[in-house]
């Protein structure tokens, strides 16, 4: 079924810093900067600076694809903006099965040393 319109409305917190050029989201954290392109002619990405500081992700005269679109696009801003106020931390488990593996573990000045 064809919708008119589908929209993702994203909360944005005051730490955080969104500018928007030319289809290029840049947001800005305490733990850095990040940027993310979406070359995609369909969809609008709208930020309303108020009160609020909303972020919304729209598509006009879409299909099944054009919505997973839209969701995917907030899901990817959604992390950017986690990624530079909260930060992430990936913990790998490392198993073999058959043939062993030899793994070299070098601790730089960002990693906390924790394994």
């Amino acid at each position: 079924m064809k919708h008119v319109l589908v929209q993702s409305i994203i909360n944005v917190p005051k730490d955080v810093k969104i500018r928007i050029k030319e289809k290029t989201i840049y947001t800005k954290g305490i733990n850095g900067e990040l940027s993310k392109k979406f070359n995609n002619k369909n969809v609008n990405i709208i930020y309303k600076k108020n009160d609020s500081n909303s972020l919304i992700v729209r598509c006009y005269y879409n299909n099944k694809s054009s919505s997973a679109i839209v969701r995917t696009i907030t899901s990817i801003i959604y992390n950017m903006i986690i990624g530079v106020s909260k930060g992430f931390t990936y913990l790998l488990k490392i198993v073999y099965s058959h043939f062993p593996i030899s793994v070299k573990y070098i601790q730089n000045e960002n990693t906390d040393g924790k394994m």
